[in-house]
């Protein structure tokens, strides 16, 4: 005959995991005290994903150069495009600069050969993470100077056009000029004859 043990079960089960919690002890006890690579990995992580995030916060604003052209508002100068160019930069290089600094620190760290590894890959991590924002400031820029161009090439175009409607009315005006002068020829001519002289 089979009798139902599940309440007993539930029972057991329940007192293990509150003897457990008094006691604290687990399978694997976690370390709540991190390393010193652990804090500067997360600190480079950080500094480039704000990196990242204020470059896609301001994308539109920033690549938006002939914004009043076409009637968009932009908030930004190129003064402001000059000043996030240059501290976008500047930021790059002090997130490279940080993971080599940090690759040289852990290199010195006595760890096992399972850690080596496991760094190595954190730093590639870093590394390409920090390549794709750069790529990612880098096509905005490309787009920015794209417009930038553009829009040096429709003013010139503009004033050339310009240009011509000056020369054109210019010409227009002289042939007014001459149409009447020939005109006042034709009229003295006729008084001339008129007057039979």
């Amino acid at each position: 005959r089979i009798m139902d043990r599940t309440g007993v079960f539930k029972a057991l089960v329940k007192t293990l995991r509150t003897s457990r919690k008094s006691l604290n002890d687990g399978i694997i006890p976690r370390s709540r005290s991190t390393s010193a690579f652990a804090r500067t990995t997360r600190e480079v992580v950080d500094n480039i994903s704000k990196l990242r995030d204020f470059l896609l916060e301001h994308r539109h604003d920033y690549i938006n150069a002939a914004g009043h052209l076409t009637g968009d508002v932009s908030r930004l100068t190129d003064q402001d495009r000059d000043q996030i160019d240059l501290e976008a930069q500047n930021y790059m290089r002090t997130c490279s600069a940080l993971i080599a600094n940090s690759r040289t620190e852990a290199s010195k760290d006595y760890v096992t050969e399972q850690q080596r590894i496991h760094r190595e890959a954190v730093f590639g991590l870093l590394e390409g993470y920090l390549r794709d924002v750069c790529k990612l400031y880098s096509q905005q820029r490309a787009v920015r100077v794209k417009r930038v161009v553009e829009r040096k090439r429709m003013y010139l175009i503009s004033m050339q056009c310009m240009c011509v409607q000056c020369d054109n009315t210019k010409i227009y005006v002289g042939a007014i000029q001459v149409s009447f002068a020939i005109r006042n020829v034709k009229a003295r001519d006729q008084a001339i004859q008129s007057l039979g002289l």
